[in-house]
């Protein structure tokens, strides 16, 4: 496809899938507003430049690998705004505590996440937050089930060593 997409194009792709994308987005980001904010810079992003899509995949599933990678960014730049500063705003403790838990649990996560490649990072945001199986992730990815499972496996292994090392003693 070319560079330049079609603004009707993009139009009709937000109606039919902007509320996926966006609660692709808010399962990865935690945080209904950052997740709004991540799933319109998908269409503005496909808007201004196209954004590389190919027409080898379906809509769909292009759609959600930039969501993740524009999620990931966020969650690796910080750009996203602080839960738990929210929470000790409103002097909500209870809250505070478990955002902190989460927020914890996000960049512990996301740390693992970046020694994967790309495919494997989607995998494991398919299987773990979009709660997919295996067959449909290899679907979506253009993998085999075998191969799927084999990366999940990898990741698993990764992530039990990480959590085994930030375990008090």
């Amino acid at each position: 496809m070319s560079k330049d997409v079609d603004k009707s194009v993009v139009e009709d792709l937000f109606r039919r899938y902007g509320a996926q994308v966006e609660a692709r987005c808010r399962r990865i980001l935690g945080n209904p507003s950052d997740a709004t904010d991540a799933a319109q810079e998908v269409f503005v992003r496909l808007l201004d430049r196209g954004d590389g899509f190919r027409g080898e995949a379906e809509w769909m599933t292009w759609l959600y690998r930039v969501a993740t990678n524009i999620c990931l960014n966020r969650l690796r730049s910080g750009a996203r705004r602080s839960e738990t500063w929210q929470a000790q705003a409103r002097g909500d403790e209870e809250t505070q505590s478990s955002t902190e838990e989460q927020t914890l649990l996000r960049k512990t996560l996301f740390k693992l996440l970046e020694r994967f490649d790309e495919k494997t990072q989607a995998i494991a945001v398919h299987y773990f937050l979009d709660e997919m199986n295996q067959e449909e992730i290899g679907a979506v990815i253009g993998m085999s089930r075998v191969s799927v499972n084999k990366r999940l496996m990898k990741f698993r292994e990764a992530a039990r060593n990480e959590l085994e090392e930030k375990a008090p003693s």
